[in-house]
């Protein structure tokens, strides 16, 4: 007969079943838990770690200010308002045939290869990365350029500031005879005009105050004038090749006339460049580049 008193190895005591099935609880509840909530990092409390981007902060131009997410894109303007933004290849392309160039950005200084002194006669100031002429005889005075008997071109970003008839843009007097008195300008209700004097071509296009920001390009080819209005060829005419050799070259000096009305440039220049050479038309379409927005007004 078994002893009573015999205890059977191994097998739990009646004592310690609860704590087996308090145990056994935790392990089920522990396991539901996981199940139930993995993944959800969003839940408040959650372990799970989480990475969060921040966002893009996309300053509109005014300081301090800033809005996140994608931002409407500016208005453009008409391409008349425009200025040009050049490639790089252009410029690297055409920088030997450089004579001047007169960016306006920062200052009224030469920046070709030539470092052309640059004389300052009247009120001519930097303004809205422009040079600004009031039209009372203000002038940039450069050393003569030799134009004669050779192809070249000059072109320009202007703004005019007023209506009168006539401005002046570049001058350059060797004499008051044909052929010798080279002159760039806006003339008979501001026409763009190219003329050696008596020799001369005038586009018929007018430009006015409310064209805004206009590019022009007057060039001889070495057989023709040409005039070239924000890239379009404006108007052409077989002539003789400018033969003034002396004279002061003078941004924005009208000729002193009495039968043609005409003042100093009124209004705002960019980007004066001259070139010893006439530029293609594919030339002078990647010289005007991208267009950007208008700079201040003056």
């Amino acid at each position: 007969m078994p002893d009573e008193n015999l205890r059977v190895y191994g097998a739990p005591s009646r004592r310690g079943r609860p704590w087996l099935a308090f145990s056994l609880l935790i392990l089920l509840s522990t396991c539901c838990y996981v199940l139930i909530f993995k993944g959800r990092d969003t839940e408040p409390g959650s372990r799970v770690r989480r990475t969060v981007e921040a966002p893009v902060v996309i300053r509109d131009g005014h300081p301090g200010s800033a809005s996140t997410g994608p931002v409407a894109p500016k208005p453009t303007e008409p391409a008349a308002l425009a200025v040009p933004s050049v490639p790089r290849r252009v410029l690297a392309e055409l920088e030997p045939k450089l004579r001047a160039h007169l960016p306006f950005h920062d200052d009224l200084k030469d920046h070709s290869p030539n470092a052309l002194d640059v004389v300052v006669k009247g009120d001519v100031r930097i303004a809205g990365e422009s040079a600004i002429f009031d039209g009372d005889g203000d002038m940039l005075e450069l050393p003569h350029i030799p134009f004669n008997d050779t192809a070249f071109s000059v072109c320009v970003w202007i703004k005019i500031g007023g209506e009168f008839s006539g401005y002046g843009i570049l001058q350059q007097l060797d004499s008051n005879k044909s052929g010798r008195h080279l002159h760039l300008m806006l003339r008979d209700a501001r026409k763009p005009h190219l003329g050696f004097y008596v020799n001369d071509l005038t586009s018929s296009h007018q430009v006015n105050i409310e064209d805004g920001w206009v590019h022009l390009i007057f060039q001889y080819t070495g057989a023709a004038q040409q005039i070239w209005i924000n890239g379009q060829l404006a108007g052409e005419r077989g002539a003789a090749p400018y033969a003034g050799q002396t004279g002061a070259t003078c941004i924005g000096c009208a000729p002193d006339w009495d039968n043609v009305p005409a003042m100093s440039f009124k209004g705002a220049m960019r980007d004066l460049r001259i070139y010893g050479v006439a530029l293609s038309p594919d030339q002078i379409g990647n010289l005007l580049g991208e267009r950007t927005n208008t700079p201040q007004d003056f």
